[in-house]
């Protein structure tokens, strides 16, 4: 569980760094909001003070990413210049790549 500097819906794409842990990826993914942890490390951070959100993020797996445009299965995915969102992009023509597409979107 990280802080956050805002409430995030899962399937945004974050990076650490920001007013708190993590904060929406603009110009680099770290992770992504989660859906359903298999596990939580670090719960006991979780404060029920309105001050502090926290989030689970996923470094690695398999969790839904919100995405823009165009995406086929098994299309590499890239951040795109929307914030949170990952894009289709060129495996050979990119180091970017931060993860696969397993279906259509």
């Amino acid at each position: 569980m990280y802080e956050s500097d805002a409430d995030y819906s899962p399937g945004t794409l974050v990076k650490f760094g920001g007013e708190k842990e993590i904060t929406i990826a603009d110009d680099k993914a770290n992770a992504v909001i989660t859906t359903r942890p298999g596990l939580v490390l670090g719960s006991n951070s979780e404060s029920t003070s309105s001050e502090k959100l926290y989030k689970g993020i996923a470094l690695v797996g398999r969790v839904p990413v919100k995405c823009i445009g165009l995406v086929k299965k098994f299309d590499s995915l890239a951040l795109s210049k929307t914030a949170g969102y990952a894009e289709a992009c060129i495996r050979e023509l990119s180091s970017d790549a931060i993860g696969i597409a397993l279906e259509n979107s």
